[in-house]
């Protein structure tokens, strides 16, 4: 299993070294920044799996952080803050946070929380993605650019079947073989 790289963005060195200190190196690789410009340079040149972020840092604050990068990584985003009235949460779900922890925070709950964030994420996808073909695997949908199929239930198995290898040749009764050229020029139709 590959180790997940998460993201300690705070201020505070004294956070970050308590948090390290929970994170089992055998599972997790720790990245740190300790302002939200050092935390988007990382965002947007490490393979990182989840962020845990302060929300008042120098330079570009956690919110604002969360709101350049939400709608382009897909990774859970985690508020770790003094701040802590109900105003100050609900901004931070607003602009996209999945979790909001404050502090002063115990180290246990939140390495649950990761864990919990990280399991979720890996747990199933909810779509195949092959070319410019998307299968919507609870939907029973398959998107083709922008339109949209509605699918039977042995479309939507076939094509599931097909886009899960979509560089396997499948060879028919008939000794015809469907490659995924053809599956993509048939469904462009």
């Amino acid at each position: 299993m590959r180790k997940k790289n998460i993201l300690i963005c705070d201020d505070e060195q004294a956070i970050i070294d308590v948090l390290k200190l929970y994170f089992d190196t055998t599972l997790y690789n720790i990245y740190e920044a300790n302002d939200g410009e050092a935390a988007l340079r990382l965002l947007k040149s490490e393979p990182i799996d989840l962020a845990l972020i302060d929300i008042m840092m120098p330079k570009i604050n956690g919110l604002q952080l969360i709101q350049l990068v939400k709608h382009e990584l897909s990774i859970p985003l985690l508020i770790i803050s003094a701040r802590y009235t109900l105003e100050d949460k609900l901004k931070g779900y607003e602009i996209g946070a999945d979790d909001y922890i404050t502090k002063p925070f115990e180290p246990l709950e939140v390495l649950a929380k990761v864990k919990n964030r990280l399991n979720v994420q890996t747990r199933a996808p909810q779509a195949i993605i092959v070319d410019d073909l998307k299968l919507d695997l609870y939907e029973c949908k398959l998107t083709v650019g922008q339109t949209v199929f509605e699918l039977t239930k042995v479309e939507f198995q076939v094509l599931k079947l097909l886009m899960e290898s979509p560089n396997r040749r499948f060879i028919l009764l008939d000794g015809m073989s469907i490659t995924k050229k053809m599956i993509t020029q048939y469904v462009s139709l």
